[in-house]
């Protein structure tokens, strides 16, 4: 009896724990994008971290996004929690030059995009998140 109850309680725990798995078309609405584009096209490519890690690319006039390779669920809740720290929903930062590289952070109905590129330095800290992201 107490090896059924601790086999149901660890099926219990372990059904609790599963990670959700998203899909190009239904993706939440808590996200973390990079990404960037200009140039002689104007296209952007866009890149999506979701909290479990999942990372999806949608590049120039691609309608959809396509699911990429991934960042395990500790590196993405890792970022989660530096680009809360470094306060990027409150930072108000656009000079796009004719190439620009863009950071978005996005909660539900409220966005924020950083956008680089230009003549002003974007602060470091940014850079250094953006570089992370990219995987460097």
């Amino acid at each position: 009896m107490k090896m059924r109850f601790l086999f149901l309680l660890l099926c219990a725990g372990l059904a609790f724990c599963k990670t959700v798995h998203y899909t190009a078309d239904r993706l939440p609405a808590k996200q973390i994008r990079w990404g960037e584009g200009g140039g002689f096209s104007g296209r952007e490519t866009t890149f999506v971290l979701l909290d479990n890690g999942q990372i999806f690319k949608k590049a120039g006039s691609a309608d959809q996004y396509t699911e990429m390779s991934s960042f395990s669920s500790s590196k993405a809740k890792s970022l989660y929690r530096r680009a809360k720290s470094l306060r990027l929903m409150d930072l108000d930062f656009q000079d796009p030059g004719n190439i620009y590289s863009f950071i978005e952070i996005i909660d539900g109905d409220q966005v924020r995009r950083i956008v680089w590129g230009g003549k002003k330095p974007v602060p470091p800290e940014v850079t250094a998140f953006y570089q992370e992201l990219q995987g460097r």
